[in-house]
């Protein structure tokens, strides 16, 4: 995998192990530590809800997006993990919530053809590179 920033689309989200009643007075602890849910329905969920808010909210970008990405024999992954308790979870979510992809190191450079260039690491062969796209592009891959 290049970290090149190139369409990877995906989100970190917290769902902690307990819930409140209907009510909101008491807790309901969940029974089994080492199971919360199925992926393949939270996956199936998370397209259609997705693809609702775009359309609606963003009708100009669901556009954009190819048909079959929405089509059932298009599975989106859901992976779902344990992060731990209290400080274990500030320390697996801080790399993506206190640093950007895009970092000084990266020798981020605007080129007077409208075209930015930035420096990155081939993870196959760990040889820097460089990556050099047109500025709509880039900003299109964020």
């Amino acid at each position: 995998m290049l970290l090149t920033n190139q369409v990877h689309p995906h989100l970190h989200y917290i769902i902690p192990g307990v819930a409140l009643s209907k009510n909101h007075k008491n807790r309901i602890k969940i029974k089994n530590k080492k199971f919360l849910m199925h992926v393949n329905p939270l996956a199936l969920r998370f397209k259609n809800l997705f693809r609702q808010a775009l359309e609606k909210r963003h009708p100009e970008l669901y556009l954009q997006v190819p048909e079959n990405v929405w089509s059932r024999d298009v599975n989106w992954v859901v992976h779902c993990e344990a992060a731990g308790y209290g400080r274990e979870v500030i320390q697996y979510l801080a790399p993506y919530i206190f640093r950007t992809a895009m970092t000084d190191q990266r020798n981020l450079t605007l080129h007077d053809d409208a075209t930015v260039s930035f420096r990155y690491k081939d993870n196959e062969t760990k040889q820097k590179k460089t990556c050099r796209l047109e500025v709509p592009a880039l900003f299109a891959a964020c």
